[in-house]
């Protein structure tokens, strides 16, 4: 088609692109291109601005539409100091000289199941520096046996289960600018770590399900400001973790985050937290917390659950949602009592304005006697479990609130309800 003058569409993230239809994209590059070029033949000192790790999408958004990414063009990334390039599933061909002159890209990673068409015998051509191209496992046959992707048999693995290694840690990408943490990149992690805010050019958001699950020798980590999210059970069973400094960005603490991490006596909330979900303290060695004013939403499954050491739960009072009488964790009205400190001894009268008890509220309680208000309703799952010393179970309610048949668990037995 000759020399363009204007080589893209528009860019997003760091990738530029050309509308091919309605609603599809191909990647392209910021400099000129013909598709006629061959090698040898096109200008010297041509090279596309990309560099390092270069993520593309599936789909991007441009003018308010959203388009499928299905090609990368002619010439896309020709020259350019890319070091990994990391194309989605979508892709369906490679046009002329795409990688031309790559010399620093050692790692392809081609996501679509079937290997993309190749529009003429330079598509896949000259991919001296590729050491590694990464392919669906199921496809790895096929790559191997069809031309011209054929020539490259002896680079293809499947993909890893990460996208890239940073600083001893795997990353996940999530969009074209952020990624998340899922794991350390090392056997047996020990001593303290870092989230960092950036890696590989991008933003770090997230702690992903599980990412350091029973690394019992990690004893702290700092989350960096740009992380809004510790994902489920991301640090459950790191016994050793004595110190947490979450960085000012959080805004949710998942489901069994610091479960069971014994040596964590305190850590403080930051102000922009929203979420605490259920359990994500639970069995952990918190002697006291306090729950800052910008948290909307607490899990009614004890966040605090079997946390043996704890003596008290503070609530800003400035929070909307919540509050604390007595070291006690409550609802606003005080309708719901969420969470009470295991530590608490001798006798304690549940406040009058108390219709439900949550799940695992007074767990391992060391109680001896317990009164239950007369507008009592609902006693959650393993709300009185576990409690040794309780002796005595008085309820005021005229009509019996209704139970789990775990509500009591370990406990009935050594206690006398009224």
């Amino acid at each position: 088609c000759g020399l363009a003058a204007s080589a893209y569409s528009f860019k997003s993230g760091n990738v530029y692109y050309n509308i091919t239809g309605s609603s599809t994209v191909e990647v392209t590059t910021d400099t000129q291109y013909s598709e006629d070029w061959t090698p040898g033949t096109m200008p010297d000192g041509l090279a596309a601005s990309y560099s390092g790790y270069v993520y593309v999408p599936q789909t991007v958004t441009y003018g308010g539409k959203t388009y499928t990414v299905t090609g990368v063009g002619h010439c896309a990334f020709i020259g350019s100091s890319a070091t990994t390039i990391d194309l989605p599933s979508t892709i369906t061909y490679i046009g002329n000289l795409a990688l031309e002159g790559c010399s620093q890209l050692t790692t392809l990673k081609c996501r679509a199941v079937t290997p993309p068409t190749a529009l003429t015998s330079y598509s896949v051509y000259d991919w001296d520096a590729v050491q590694t191209i990464y392919v669906p496992e199921e496809s790895i046959d096929s790559y191997g046996y069809t031309s011209p992707w054929s020539k490259y048999r002896q680079l293809y693995q499947a993909l890893p289960d990460y996208d890239f290694i940073y600083t001893s840690l795997k990353f996940v990408i999530t969009s074209a600018t952020t990624a998340k943490v899922i794991g350390p990149a090392i056997t047996s992690p020990s001593g303290s770590w870092s989230i960092p805010a950036t890696a590989n050019g991008f933003t770090v958001t997230e702690i992903g399900n599980r990412a350091f699950i029973n690394c019992s020798k990690i004893t702290a980590m700092t989350i960096s400001n740009t992380v809004t999210t510790i994902g489920t059970y991301a640090f459950y069973g790191c016994s050793t973790l004595a110190t947490v400094n979450l960085g000012s960005g959080m805004t949710r603490i998942g489901p069994g985050a610091f479960c069971y991490c014994y040596a964590l006596k305190s850590i403080t909330l930051p102000d922009n937290l929203k979420t605490i979900d259920s359990r994500a303290f639970s069995g952990s060695g918190l002697t006291s917390i306090t729950i800052p004013a910008s948290v909307e939403s607490i899990s009614e499954d004890n966040p605090f659950f079997a946390c043996e050491s704890l003596t008290a739960i503070t609530v800003n009072n400035s929070n909307a949602n919540y509050c604390s009488s007595g070291g006690v964790l409550f609802n606003k009205s005080m309708s719901k009592l969420m969470s009470f400190p295991p530590t608490f001894t001798g006798s304690y009268e549940v406040p009058s304005s108390v219709t439900k008890i949550c799940d695992g509220a007074f767990r391992i309680s060391k109680l001896s006697y317990l009164t239950l208000p007369a507008g009592l309703t609902s006693i959650g799952s393993y709300a009185i479990s576990y409690c040794p010393n309780l002796v005595s179970v008085n309820s005021l309610a005229i009509t019996p609130p209704s139970i789990y048949s775990d509500s009591f668990y370990s406990t009935v037995d050594n206690s006398n309800i009224s």
